[in-house]
């Protein structure tokens, strides 16, 4: 230990003569650790509420949609559904053909959006997520209800509901909408409320059937094994599939709620790191108070033969000690937090409104480091000043105070 950082050490923590300096020393690093655990907590509330809504989003929806052009559906799929099995990262391609409907049952009516998909892609997609009922490839009309739907209309697996599609047909009435009747194979609860409370899926064949569309489907929809090279992915398939196709990923079907998580995120950073300087200014004030009460020190060190930059390094080691006891003690402290906000599940939120029932904590290495080392150079910076003033103070004044 260098004797100047011993000697900054003996000022602070020294309980002789200084007990005033030494709790104003205790206020600051004190100020400093509540500012980073608010930081740290923060951002790791708003990284655990993007990832949560992000991994339910993706369990409902495709992470890339390949539609047609300037057409609401097309036919011969199945070589473009091959070049996209091909393409790498790609692990599930699925043709859909969907429609708006309305779905009954005795007096009861809902809306919702009738989804046709191959059985074995619905199987392999939401066996994770059905509840009730199981899916089975048959020849009768099966649909799979959102659990949502199902409460709405009062339904449960083995009843039989009147689906209304948007094509009519001459009566004697006039025109109606046509309808068929289908049995409810199962229920699905995927936790996602949009999807739940609209969503019915059947087989594919059987809503082309119904529709008189040969073999006309609305998109492919494709899963990807990491999420964050989809703009690779798209790229790739734009020159194998050409320009007839428009390719959409998540990022731009869910870019304006991203983007608000983002820079909300950002916003929060710099209010709360505002926290940090105020503390931070506390510093300022104890050390010209040390300088204040070290003038003699500081004379007698002089004479003993120590420059101006040991007198300037003594006072920067007493700041610096305040914001690395502080940031280290907030960094703890952070972490104690999450842990128990995860264990007791402390954030709650409405389902219905954010899809998820409570908000994790999820702290990023990247943001904690970023954290730390702000909260490190705000400390820092703000020894530079009482620390030049007290290399400044000349040896025969300081003496002569006394």
């Amino acid at each position: 230990m260098n004797f100047e950082f011993f000697i900054a050490w003996r000022y602070l923590f020294s309980k002789k003569k200084q007990r005033f300096v030494s709790f104003i020393t205790f206020v600051s690093a004190l100020g400093i650790a509540i500012g980073v655990t608010a930081l740290i907590v923060a951002l790791s509330l708003i990284n655990g509420f993007q990832k949560d809504i992000r991994d339910r989003l993706f369990q409902t929806s495709y992470h890339i949609m390949v539609l047609k052009s300037f057409s609401k559906t097309f036919t011969d799929y199945k070589d473009i559904e091959k070049k996209i099995k091909n393409t790498k990262g790609v692990i599930l391609e699925t043709p859909v053909l969907y429609k708006n409907v309305l779905i009954s049952y005795g007096s009861n009516t809902s809306g919702g959006i009738i989804k046709g998909m191959p059985m074995d892609k619905i199987k392999k997609e939401w066996k994770d997520f059905l509840i009730d009922g199981k899916f089975v490839k048959s020849d009768k009309r099966l649909v799979y209800l959102g659990i949502g739907v199902s409460e709405n209309i009062g339904v449960e697996t083995g009843d039989s509901v009147k689906v209304f599609f948007p094509s009519f047909k001459l009566s004697p009435f006039g025109p109606l909408p046509s309808s068929k009747k289908f049995k409810i194979g199962g229920i699905i609860k995927s936790g996602l409320y949009e999807f739940d409370s609209v969503s019915i899926l059947t087989d594919i064949k059987t809503l082309q059937h119904i529709l008189n569309l040969k073999d006309d489907i609305s998109y492919i929809g494709i899963k990807v094994k990491k999420i964050f090279e989809v703009e690779k992915i798209k790229k790739e398939l734009e020159k194998k599939l050409g320009g007839s196709f428009m390719i959409v990923t998540w990022k731009e079907l869910n870019k304006p709620l991203f983007s608000a998580l983002k820079l909300e995120k950002t916003v929060m950073f710099f209010t709360i790191a505002l926290i940090v300087f105020v503390a931070a200014l506390n510093i300022i004030a104890t050390l010209i108070l040390l300088v204040i009460e070290k003038v003699k020190d500081i004379g007698i060190l002089t004479s003993l033969g120590a420059t101006p930059e040991n007198i300037r390094r003594i006072f920067f080691y007493q700041g610096a000690t305040i914001g690395v006891i502080g940031s280290i003690a907030g960094v703890i402290l952070g972490f104690i937090i999450i842990l128990i906000g995860n264990g007791f599940q402390l954030i709650k939120v409405p389902q219905e409104v954010y899809h998820i029932g409570y908000v994790r904590f999820y702290p990023e290495i990247k943001d904690i480091l970023i954290i730390f080392f702000s909260s490190l150079t705000i400390t820092f910076l703000t020894t530079l000043y009482p620390s030049k003033k007290a290399a400044e103070i000349e040896p025969a004044e300081a003496l002569r105070e006394e």
